[in-house]
């Protein structure tokens, strides 16, 4: 028998300058953003993403909402997400958060489980490519395009134009950083449809004159040691 009535969590959300504990939020398996109140993103200090959505409500009504990102806690879980924020909002947990916090709710019984183990990497098969770019390869390319006059009003891919397999980014980072969990494999999400992804530069290379410096493996042990040796600022910011 499916579950039909509400389910509520109790969580904490937190942000550049405080965290804040909210008891009773509803779970929404309906919606695709959390949504917080301008209060608590305000106390908390919530990091401001320049893009604003288009929300129907469940009373039908329609509204613009500013996006924010958070940390938010749930149990021994915690994860960065995004949070929709307009006036008069109440909180309420979405799908999007409960993806990157790795949870689920059980549709007979209405209590949130696991939908993967906690640090353990997941793929539907891992043989999807992805063009993977380094940082200061995309900084790199922006800057260019600030000064060269000819990409005035030009469309242009910055990208590595390599592809990598998921499952040996997988590898890589499990060997890296000694972890002995493993892989999981799960279907792939519904909208996620493309196996391979990448990019042209070749319009980059004529205009820009860019070209990509870092490879996949050495950018991932860039991130990897800054981590490392940022931990402690990390945690300052971060629950994990």
């Amino acid at each position: 028998m499916k579950f039909t009535g509400r389910v509520y969590a109790d969580v904490i959300v937190k942000g550049a300058v405080g965290e804040v504990s909210l008891k009773d939020v509803i779970v929404d398996t309906g919606a695709s953003y959390t949504m917080l109140g301008k209060d608590v993103v305000e106390r908390i200090g919530a990091w401001p993403i320049p893009h604003t959505v288009d929300l129907e409500l469940g009373d039908g009504r329609l509204v613009k909402a500013d996006v924010y990102a958070v940390i938010v806690s749930l149990g021994d879980r915690s994860a960065a997400t995004l949070v929709a924020c307009f006036e008069g909002a109440k909180a309420v947990l979405g799908v999007r958060a409960l993806e990157d916090l790795g949870l689920k709710v059980d549709p007979i019984s209405g209590k949130l489980e696991a939908s993967r183990p906690r640090n353990v990497a997941y793929f539907y098969r891992g043989e999807e490519m992805r063009d993977f770019t380094y940082v200061e390869d995309i900084v790199d390319g922006t800057l260019r395009m600030g000064v060269i006059e000819e990409a005035v009003g030009e469309a242009i891919n910055l990208a590595s134009e390599t592809e990598t397999r998921v499952i040996e980014l997988a590898n890589w980072i499990n060997e890296m950083t000694g972890n002995n969990s493993g892989i999981v494999y799960e279907q792939r999400r519904d909208w996620d449809k493309a196996i391979r992804r990448r990019a042209s530069i070749e319009k980059a290379r004529r205009i820009l004159g860019y070209e990509p410096k870092t490879d996949m493996k050495t950018g991932l042990r860039r991130v990897y040691e800054w981590i490392r040796e940022n931990k402690d600022r990390i945690e300052a910011c971060v629950r994990f």
